[in-house]
């Protein structure tokens, strides 16, 4: 949140009602992580890429770190680790770059796939869900199957995948949804957050 200010808005929202667990999935270096962990009895963080390390942990101990990807269906898959951690995804091509700088593919690593529904499987009382994925949240986010889901705030980093997401939240039973464009000169057009409460 503290490199992403102008989320601030929906700070409140976001610890609105229970504040069980939270899901960081793509927590990379765990500044998401940091900013739940002191709202949240519990921060679940997802990140595939082995090079991160969830800084958090030195100073938060309710912070569990999963090392796998979020998809579609549980399995293994192969995870395209870029220049930049920020940028490393299950995709082949990242949708919106990294705002000029170079995206390039340095290593193919495989790596596990858990669905929504078998994270809330073994923590089972989340309240938030925070997806940052670079371009495959939709795949994430079709694997909340279970109706629990539908009493879960979500706030997604949509990479030119603003469609797909918004359908999946619908199929999930979110009906109103808030759209955040990102405000960096150099973002490209289709990089958004999306909140759906």
């Amino acid at each position: 949140m503290q490199s992403e200010p102008w989320l601030e808005p929906i700070a409140g929202a976001i610890t609105s009602g229970q504040c069980r667990t939270a899901l960081d999935i793509g927590a990379n270096d765990g500044e998401w992580s940091l900013w739940l962990a002191s709202r949240f009895e519990r921060v679940v963080a997802v990140e595939p890429d082995d090079r991160c390390h969830n800084r958090a942990t030195d100073h938060a101990v309710n912070i569990i770190e999963e090392h796998c990807a979020v998809g579609a269906a549980t399995g293994a898959g192969v995870l395209r680790q870029r220049t930049s951690t920020l940028q490393s995804s299950l995709l082949d091509a990242h949708p919106v770059g990294d705002a000029g700088r170079n995206c390039d593919v340095i290593c193919i690593s495989r790596v596990s796939i858990v669905t929504l529904d078998d994270l809330l499987f073994a923590h089972p009382h989340i309240d938030f869900v925070k997806i940052d994925i670079e371009g495959a949240e939709g795949d994430a986010l079709a694997g909340a199957l279970d109706p629990r889901w539908l009493n879960v705030r979500f706030l997604v980093e949509s990479h030119d995948r603003r469609e797909v997401v918004l359908d999946q939240l619908a199929r999930i039973g979110k009906e109103g949804v808030s759209v955040f464009p990102h405000p960096h000169p150099e973002a490209g057009k289709g990089h958004e957050w999306i909140w759906a409460a």
